[in-house]
């Protein structure tokens, strides 16, 4: 069994726990009302820093260790599904389940093309592609796009997408659940057929007439790889975007991508450096600790102290 299937079933086990001891509800209600015999939950303490006694954890400035876990699914800020367009995700009883397992921490994950063949996912995959909505940047033409909808504009951003990302955070702090904010994800262009052929980097699908695929081998992978200034410059401004949104809470993590190939992980120092450089500018005070780590590929994250 190799590692992707050994996580697979791992997940797939402990879901199927967690939904016995919920009493077996299905992902449409994904788990039950946080149970009414508990105190509520205290917000989350303050921004993280690492921890000055035991630098393998966390603090909020209380003194105490922050210990994060908490329970992943892929459509918690991104729609995913067979239909055209995606059903909408139930996050407040997805914040239900972790809080009724005392869950501290999710990763809110991002989804770069406008479908997902999760055929490509092997045995635990699906029959047909699913479609992902909504997207960063704002769908105006002219023109049509591959997937027959209007072209992307690369220098317009889609505000559905901003205030669902703050409102998701915002309502995750208020119940003491830290949230790492994914801003690229790389496993899909790598993986996924039809992915850089649905993603708004595919000349066919922007109006800004921007071509990802440097190299002209059908995947775009490139874009996660400082190869075309155009593409990174769209890519910083979006980051710019995503971090003036959620500037003022205090809950927030950042993880530069999800599983992206080792060429990237110069790109992935560089987007790094722009949070750094945004947090300057709005009087924010960079974590001491920014770390690499790697989980199959290299994926970047870090953490934010005001």
């Amino acid at each position: 069994m190799n590692r992707r299937d050994f996580l697979y079933r791992l997940a797939g086990l402990t879901a199927a726990a967690a939904l016995a001891a919920a009493g077996g509800r299905t992902a449409a209600g994904l788990a039950p009302q946080a149970q009414t015999d508990r105190p509520a939950r205290s917000p989350a303490g303050g921004p993280l820093r690492v921890h000055p006694e035991n630098r393998r954890y966390f603090t909020d400035g209380s003194g105490k260790a922050v210990y994060l876990t908490g329970s992943h699914t892929w459509s918690n800020l991104v729609d995913m599904g067979a239909a055209d367009p995606p059903g909408r995700f139930d996050f407040d009883a997805y914040l239900d389940f972790l809080e009724r397992y005392d869950h501290n921490f999710i990763r809110l994950w991002t989804w770069e093309s406008t479908t997902w063949d999760t055929r490509s996912n092997g045995q635990w995959g699906k029959e047909k592609p699913h479609h992902a909505a909504p997207q960063p940047w704002a769908r105006t033409g002219p023109g049509e796009a591959r997937d027959g909808k209007p072209k992307f504009d690369l220098t317009k951003f889609n505000a559905d997408y901003f205030e669902r990302l703050r409102t998701r955070v915002a309502a995750a702090g208020r119940r003491g659940i830290y949230v790492s904010i994914m801003l690229f994800e790389g496993w899909g262009l790598q993986f996924a057929p039809g992915a850089w052929e649905s993603h708004p980097f595919h000349p066919d699908n922007n109006v800004n007439k921007l071509n990802g695929d440097v190299n002209g081998d059908g995947k775009g992978i490139e874009i996660h790889a400082l190869a075309s200034p155009e593409i990174t410059a769209r890519q910083e401004a979006y980051v710019r975007k995503v971090v003036d949104t959620v500037n003022d809470l205090d809950n927030v993590l950042y993880e530069i991508s999800n599983e992206n190939h080792p060429a990237s992980t110069g790109w992935q120092y560089h987007m790094i450096g722009k949070v750094s450089v945004r947090w300057s500018h709005l009087g924010i005070s960079t974590l001491e600790s920014v770390w690499v780590r790697n989980w199959t590929f290299a994926n970047s994250q870090m953490a934010l102290e005001k």
